[in-house]
């Protein structure tokens, strides 16, 4: 782990299509990896690792897209919220574009 490691976060996703295009509001953040427990740490890794397969999407759910810069370039997962750990959700703020 890097000293300033950091994922990129973004929530999208709802029955109103929150955080889209058109959509007034915008919920994103950013979370230091060194906030994550080890078992946190152990599962966003393995959305990484899982080779291009996403969990499958829910109707109507929260989606948070994670990216990864200092470890994994530009590369992004998207992940049902049921998959997210707290740390990561708590990250994530609500704000007017």
């Amino acid at each position: 782990m890097e000293a300033m490691d950091e994922l990129i976060l973004e929530k999208t996703g709802g029955f109103a299509g929150f955080g889209g295009v058109r959509s007034a509001l915008r919920s994103d953040g950013v979370c230091a990896v060194e906030k994550l427990s080890p078992e946190e740490l152990s599962l966003i890794e393995g959305f990484f690792c899982e080779n291009g397969t996403e969990p499958a999407k829910v109707a109507d759910g929260f989606r948070y897209r994670i990216v990864w810069p200092s470890r994994f370039g530009t590369r992004s997962v998207e992940v049902p919220e049921s998959l997210v750990p707290e740390e990561i959700k708590a990250s994530v703020k609500d704000r007017l574009r």
